[in-house]
């Protein structure tokens, strides 16, 4: 079965919102997404990592893409799809790679950290953003997740909360994955 993704109201918004809320790689991901590109083709232009796998499935779980059809149309018969651009490919900053160094996932969760932190409570609504800002290491970051979360969860509601604490869990797959987080 070939799955073609399209971008959901939510995704929309996500793709108009200036700064995105997402990590870069998600949102250069979830960009890519147009309405005509398969799965495959989305994998075969981020090189099929891992990352863009479970960031198709984590961008479909959390509403912000939708099968589009659940078979593409074949070429030359009624309704085929239009010829692809050729797929750009994810700007270096944001390109999937197969195993992320606890560097890299510290410096993306401390900046979608702080991105919610601006987003749903403002510039001051979590006395410790500095704190996260100079984490060193990602153990610097998970005790402020669940406060965090709770405060989202009162300030903005659950949905919102849920969508950060989803997303950080995302981030933090690939080193609960290598056995890194305890």
């Amino acid at each position: 079965m070939t799955i073609v993704y399209a971008l959901s109201p939510k995704g929309e918004r996500e793709c108009a919102a200036d700064p995105p809320t997402l990590p870069a790689e998600l949102s250069g991901l979830l960009r890519m997404v147009d309405g005509h590109r398969t799965r495959q083709d989305l994998l075969r232009a981020t090189e099929k990592s891992a990352l863009t796998a479970g960031g198709l499935r984590w961008l479909s779980d959390a509403g912000y893409i939708r099968p589009a059809s659940d078979a593409a149309p074949q070429p030359g018969k009624q309704g085929a799809r239009p010829a692809l651009r050729p797929l750009p490919a994810l700007p270096s900053s944001a390109a999937p790679e197969q195993s992320r160094s606890e560097a890299d996932v510290r410096q993306t969760l401390a900046e979608f950290m702080v991105k919610g932190i601006r987003r749903h409570l403002g510039e001051a609504g979590y006395p410790q953003r500095r704190q996260i800002e100079r984490a060193k290491a990602v153990g610097d970051l998970l005790p402020h997740l669940y406060p965090l979360v709770d405060a989202i969860l009162e300030r903005v509601g659950s949905e919102a909360a849920a969508e950060f604490a989803d997303t950080a869990a995302f981030i933090l797959h690939p080193l609960e994955r290598d056995g890194l987080l305890n």
